[in-house]
């Protein structure tokens, strides 16, 4: 009760003093602190307390998410989040917690929430300062389209905005991703690579994709071709990378149904014609060995997806693939050479089960 009465006061105290920078900045960082001792107090099991009082903080949080004020919003910054970004990330992880866990308690508050982040993921700039409420919302949005309770709220004009304004916005490379590929080659890998486990934009909207994948096969399949497709004829006509980066990992996250990180893709969608993706979009990249540096990200997109796809290849084929591959590590961007080295690595991890459970390597050692 005394930290509710509090996050109260300070939410009416915020409304007592909207141009005084250092008091609102102080207020709001209160509220993100309470905001995470409420996150702690939930995590484990709702307390009886907040399930009773669920109308009064269910108000502050709607509130908060939809706040905004100039005051304390700095232009000029660009990486780190403002007091406001801070308090929303940590309303909307709470939230999270909710649509997971306690979804009969949270139901009837549910489609108000979703109306509300949808709202900033479609308001929100693409900045790194806005990183950590973009991950978060797309985690509460993953938490909603994953219970088969909320199926009703994905209509088929909802699930075209969701691939169109959320996904395909945040699969997008940034003009913050081409600083990190060039100056910070290392911190570029550590994001991209499979198995990071630092939430990015890109690998929440890939598992966005995937969420929906689950109950909405055929829709988010058949919207996924159409936006690759059409972002590949983009790529055709201007020469625009960045059409072309989006549309590989869209393929990335629609084509992969199951799989690990040391076996790459075990099981693939049907409905995205892989097979055909690969050899006309994919491979033609790989083997223009002589424009390894005109669009270099794209190289690594391409590297990454052989890696992932790897298991689905027959012997013969790999082998095809070694001699374009290793021409890479003479390339000299640092993440190419290091996707290169990883995908001989792996092409050379390969294994095959038979029939009799035993493994082999595909690639023996002679």
């Amino acid at each position: 009760e005394p930290m509710t009465v509090k996050y109260e006061q300070l939410s009416e105290a915020v409304d007592r003093c909207p141009d005084d920078k250092d008091q609102l900045t102080h207020l709001l960082e209160c509220m993100r602190l309470i905001s995470r001792i409420f996150y702690s107090l939930n995590w484990q099991d709702i307390p009886e307390y907040f399930e009773d009082n669920l109308k009064r903080w269910a108000h502050q949080f709607s509130k908060f998410l939809s706040y905004n004020n100039p005051c304390v919003i700095d232009e000029d910054e660009e990486d780190e989040p403002g007091p406001i970004d801070r308090l929303q990330a940590a309303v909307l992880d709470n939230l999270n917690i909710y649509a997971t866990k306690y979804e009969d308690v949270f139901q009837e508050y549910l489609m108000v929430f979703t109306q509300i982040v949808w709202k900033r993921l479609i308001e929100i700039g693409p900045s790194p300062k806005f990183d950590i409420v973009a991950t978060s919302a797309i985690k509460f949005l993953i938490a909603v389209s994953s219970k088969d309770v909320n199926r009703g709220l994905f209509t088929d004009s909802t699930l075209k905005d969701i691939v169109e304004h959320i996904v395909i916005k945040n699969l997008t490379a940034t003009e913050s991703d081409e600083e990190l590929f060039t100056d910070n080659p290392a911190d570029y890998i550590r994001k991209d690579m499979e198995g990071s486990d630092q939430d990015t934009r890109r690998r929440c909207a890939m598992d966005l994709v995937k969420a929906l994948m689950k109950f909405f096969p055929s829709q988010i399949s058949q919207l996924s071709n159409q936006y690759i497709a059409s972002m590949l004829e983009m790529y055709r006509t201007t020469k625009n990378w960045k059409t072309k980066d989006t549309a590989l990992h869209l393929i990335l996250a629609a084509s992969v149904k199951s799989g690990t990180i040391a076996t790459g893709a075990s099981e693939l969608n049907p409905e995205i014609n892989i097979l055909d993706l690969f050899q006309t979009h994919i491979l033609p990249e790989l083997q223009d060995t002589s424009a390894g540096n005109v669009a270099p990200i794209i190289k690594t997109d391409v590297l990454k997806l052989i890696c992932v796809f790897r298991s689905q290849f027959d012997a013969n084929f790999l082998v095809q693939l070694f001699g374009p591959v290793l021409q890479f590590l003479s390339s000299r961007d640092i993440v190419i050479q290091t996707y290169a080295a990883i995908t001989i690595e792996k092409f050379l991890s390969v294994k095959d089960k038979h029939p009799d459970g035993t493994q082999t390597t595909r690639f023996p050692k002679s």
